[in-house]
């Protein structure tokens, strides 16, 4: 399996759920540790992507427990 060196570091913006998928794969199962706010991002679209996390991310997360 050809994996990229960002599949294995880290998933910027959240284009689906692939890398994290691919990550399960190879490693079983890990803690994601996402950051929604960090070099300047104003409070509100942090919020913002957080709820969207939560809302659409995290309910498939939990189902691979």
């Amino acid at each position: 399996m050809d994996v990229g060196i960002q599949t294995l570091s880290a998933s910027h913006g959240w284009p689906g759920i692939t890398d994290a998928q691919v990550r399960y794969e190879l490693m079983g199962r890990f803690e994601a540790a996402p950051a929604f706010r960090f070099g300047g991002v104003p409070f509100e679209e942090a919020e913002a992507s957080m709820r969207l996390f939560a809302e659409e991310v995290l309910p498939e997360l939990k189902t691979w427990a």
